[in-house]
């Protein structure tokens, strides 16, 4: 089980690679960096429309802060979020074009 002192640590050691690696957690492996593109359509408050674009999965970091009553969905379908690098939200990506909500339920 991995503490948050064990992700900051993980952070700092880490600090002159943050660009391309994400501490994600309750993920065991993240698939390595894949090109792509991301479009954001709309930001709002309560929610984020996204398009992506990319040849491979990959894992896209949205560095807004996680919360709990945030959803996601890829194409319609409700995904995990992940609690990256102890503050931000991220999640895994199928290859190729998708349309991305983040979305919080709060409301």
């Amino acid at each position: 089980s991995t503490t948050q002192q064990d992700t900051i640590s993980k952070i700092f050691a880490n600090e002159n690679s943050l660009r391309v690696l994400a501490i994600a957690e309750g993920i065991s492996s993240v698939p390595p960096i894949a090109e792509g593109t991301v479009h954001i359509d709309s930001y709002t408050a309560n929610m984020v429309s996204l398009q992506t674009t990319n040849l491979h999965a990959g894992f896209l970091v949205l560095t807004d802060v996680y919360y709990p009553t945030w959803h996601v969905y890829i194409d319609g379908k409700e995904t995990k979020i992940y609690e990256t690098d102890f503050t931000f939200r991220g999640i895994l990506v199928p290859a190729g074009h998708h349309a991305i909500v983040f979305r919080d339920q709060i409301l």
